[in-house]
């Protein structure tokens, strides 16, 4: 092989390697986006389920509150009952989808078990259950209410 021919291969090499580094080099900064784009979106999703939840707990009737567990549960009651647990359902599809973090899952898991020890929301999640999935509801009274649930839960619900 002569000189030129020596000389092309090499250079036919750095080129060949160059490709690759700068094939690696997009990669990382790819990812490093994409891990970047996740964050703000867990960020943004945390932030939008803490307003929603928010306007809930503010708009819900003061009777909810001044009144305890003596207040009676009339249609604009259950319609921000009903807003509450269907925030909660939602939030439960996103951890099962593993689309939100386990340290996210863990605060709004904290924040049902602390909400449903009103007798006011348990009351209201005995008239409204029956409106949630059957997968929900399990999760629901085992893990938010830490009630003893078997299969006869699935009983009450309209999608099992």
């Amino acid at each position: 092989m002569s000189t030129s021919d020596w000389i092309q291969v090499l250079m036919l090499l750095a080129s060949s390697v160059a490709i690759i580094v700068s094939a690696i080099m997009s990669k990382k900064a790819i990812d490093a986006s994409m891990q970047m784009v996740k964050e703000q979106n867990y960020i943004q999703m945390f932030a939008e389920y803490t307003k929603r939840y928010q306007d809930i707990i503010v708009d819900m009737p003061k009777s909810v509150y001044e009144k305890g567990n003596d207040v009676e549960l009339d249609s604009d009651i259950l319609r921000y009952m009903q807003l509450y647990f269907n925030l909660c359902s939602e939030e439960y599809d996103l951890h099962v989808k593993d689309s939100i973090s386990i340290d996210v899952w863990n605060k709004w898991l904290t924040g049902m078990q602390a909400t449903m020890q009103g007798q006011v929301y348990r009351k209201a999640w005995k008239m409204e259950k029956e409106n949630y999935a059957a997968d929900f509801v399990r999760f629901f009274e085992k893990e938010v209410l830490n009630e003893n649930v078997g299969d006869a839960a699935a009983c009450f619900c309209k999608n099992n």
